[in-house]
């Protein structure tokens, strides 16, 4: 007497009613999805604040050092090549 009406009509299977089915099959790999990207989430920002704040610190750090400076020279290479000739050179000198 169960199916005495013939084929059940079923619901359009809308996007919310796909995710509710996708939920209930598989609930243990979409916690798991979910709470790995709340804890690599969690990382990244954490970095993030980190390295902001250490970024905050040095440059607190190289101003105290650099105190009341207002010039600086700047070389404009790590050797003048110039001035590396044989002829400049003298050993005994």
């Amino acid at each position: 007497m169960a199916d005495l009406q013939g084929p059940r009509k079923m619901a359009p299977f809308t996007m919310s009613r796909l995710i509710r089915a996708s939920m209930k099959y598989s609930w243990r790999v979409s916690g798991s999805v979910a709470l790995g990207v709340a804890t690599a989430t969690a990382v990244i920002v954490g970095a993030l604040l980190v390295g902001d704040s250490m970024r905050g610190s040095l440059r607190g750090l190289t101003v105290e050092r650099l105190g009341n400076t207002e010039d600086a020279i700047f070389p404009g290479a790590f050797f003048e090549i110039d001035g590396l000739t044989s002829k400049n050179l003298d050993p005994i000198a």
